[in-house]
């Protein structure tokens, strides 16, 4: 029987694979899920634990050889308009949907709810564009990814590392129809304190949110991160600094992930997916064929079911070819887990005691808060001239 445990990552393959349907995720006092078993419902077949990716890690592919690394941009300029980085995700869905396969990945609907579901039409695309800094939910996708792969239709699946290892480890047997596209993650806050924000902000401006985009390029260029997300409010698109968002602060400090992402198993360059996509930060130090404005992708195909697309990229984006080490300058949980701050263990104490209410206040106090500030207002091009004088 499973337990819930602080290594546990929540990806729901313990489960989906229940046949009594006797484990359930239920929110711990921080807002994260974790298993529950009914005793009685339960027949102690043991398979929660056999397919747990934490007991039964799934690291890697087992063949051998190095990834080959690419910079991607995308050769359409509304993709990269509605993608978070080059649309390196588009292109790999559309690949997989012209052959009439299944793309599943996370998407938030109109009650701010992230979790996975799957599309079958490039009309449906959007719905799994861009970031979303929520750890999703994956329901029943495992369920139904086994269905369609033993229907003879082609699978893609996204989403996390432990999500992936997750699905493998439900599985249990390859499948030369799947395809599986891990993210670079850097940690995952949870879908209760989601909701709480949401609530508050809803308060504070006494209207309704409709949608909200996590990175917003139509009002910043790609290469000066994070400086604005957007909401939709009445069906009107309203853009705020990330640099005053108590939710934000939280997620760009570090201190609301789930206690598994500081210890992840996942975090480095031996890679649990077919294809791993990022951020290809400090992609200007390598190569100037680019439109920073617009958004870099990092792809490492790291199978020879990754490396098949590769033609198939290079048809659909404009690419330069990198190394891992290029890609590890700047996206270091390609080295290891993200650090554990200090301020992590009292943040979920004070949102359960004093609401977001008391993240604004913590974040107030804190003295990188006004240096953050002043940095926000910094042109790039003038940070990039400070960096290279100081070299």
């Amino acid at each position: 029987m499973i337990e819930a445990t602080s290594s546990c990552t929540g990806c729901g393959a313990c489960q989906q694979i229940c046949p009594v349907k006797a484990v359930k995720l239920i929110p711990d006092k921080e807002g994260f899920l974790y298993p529950s078993v009914d005793i009685e419902k339960c027949i102690k077949c043991n398979l929660c634990e056999k397919c747990c990716p934490i007991d039964n890690l799934v690291l890697k592919s087992e063949e051998k050889g190095r990834p080959i690394v690419l910079a991607a941009q995308n050769r359409e300029d509304n993709i990269l308009l509605k993608s978070t980085s080059g649309g390196a995700f588009a292109v790999l869905a559309k690949y997989v949907l012209s052959k009439n396969g299944i793309v599943f990945g996370a998407c938030m609907n109109e009650k701010l709810e992230c979790f996975h579901t799957a599309i079958t039409d490039i009309s449906q695309l959007k719905e799994l564009q861009g970031s979303k800094y929520v750890q999703s939910a994956t329901g029943e996708t495992f369920l139904q990814t086994k269905q369609a792969l033993e229907n003879g239709r082609i699978v893609l699946y996204s989403g996390t590392p432990c999500q992936i290892g997750g699905l493998k480890c439900f599985l249990k047997k390859k499948y030369e129809n799947l395809i599986t596209v891990d993210i670079v993650c850097h940690g995952v806050p949870n879908q209760c304190l989601f909701d709480q924000y949401i609530e508050w902000k809803q308060n504070k401006m006494n209207a309704t949110i409709d949608a909200y985009i996590f990175r917003e390029k139509e009002r910043c260029d790609w290469n000066s991160p994070y400086n604005y997300f957007s909401i939709y409010v009445n069906k009107r698109k309203k853009f705020e600094k990330v640099i005053f968002d108590p939710y934000y602060w939280l997620f760009l400090n570090e201190a609301s992930y789930r206690e598994s992402c500081y210890q992840c198993a996942y975090a480095n360059d031996q890679r649990v997916g077919d294809i791993t996509i990022a951020d290809f930060w400090g992609v200007e130090k390598f190569f100037d064929s680019f439109d920073l404005k617009r958004g870099v992708s990092l792809i490492l195909l790291n199978t020879e079911k990754g490396k098949v697309m590769l033609e198939y990229i290079k048809e659909n984006m404009y690419t330069e070819d990198a190394t891992i080490d290029m890609a590890k300058e700047r996206n270091k949980n390609l080295s290891a887990p993200t650090s554990r701050p200090e301020i992590r263990s009292q943040v979920y104490n004070i949102v359960a005691e004093k609401g977001i209410d008391g993240v604004l206040k913590l974040m107030q106090k804190n003295p990188k808060y006004y240096v953050a500030i002043v940095k926000s207002y910094v042109p790039v091009k003038v940070k990039a001239k400070i960096k290279r004088f100081f070299k």
